[in-house]
């Protein structure tokens, strides 16, 4: 018996903490960017050998450079962020640790962007040059024809760079 009432409090609390975290993932509408250095070899696709172009599938991808190995930053496109189908251009700055200055990039999106799931901004050749570099703060700002903001993103440590 003295088991029993130990052991409804922990069911209840657990089942509260687990109703909680599907209520917050359900009500999270918010678009995370996720970061990853990807070499070359990572965009080799079986198509690309009999078409002679790179198969990017799902994606649109932007790149500072025409090589493709570098650090990327993946945008979702779903249809819960359509704004960003009126993306045109893209503003990236970003801080590695070879300099407390941030870098600014520019680079236009493809007409594609709608018709597809994923975009993933590279800065890739000679602006992301070593495996080892490490990202140390970064902002993303997606612009229409405009120049008005329709999406942006950043760092928790972008705020913290003055």
């Amino acid at each position: 018996m003295f088991t029993c009432k130990r052991l409804l409090p922990v069911i209840l609390l657990t089942l509260l903490i687990f109703e909680c975290n599907r209520c917050v993932l359900i009500a999270d509408s918010s678009v995370r960017v996720r970061v990853q250095y990807h070499p070359e070899e990572d965009f080799l696709r079986l198509p690309e050998f009999f078409t002679g172009k790179e198969f990017t599938g799902d994606k649109v991808i932007v790149r500072s450079k025409e090589q493709r190995e570098g650090i990327y930053f993946y945008v979702p496109l779903n249809k819960s962020n359509s704004s960003l189908s009126k993306a045109n251009s893209i503003k990236l700055d970003l801080i590695d640790s070879t300099s407390p200055f941030p870098r600014s990039f520019e680079l236009s999106v493809p007409e594609e962007v709608s018709k597809k799931k994923t975009l993933l901004i590279g800065v890739t050749g000679e602006d992301w040059k070593e495996k080892s570099l490490d990202l140390v703060a970064w902002k993303i700002v997606l612009m229409d024809k405009e120049k008005k903001p329709v999406f942006s993103s950043q760092s928790f440590l972008w705020d913290h760079k003055k």
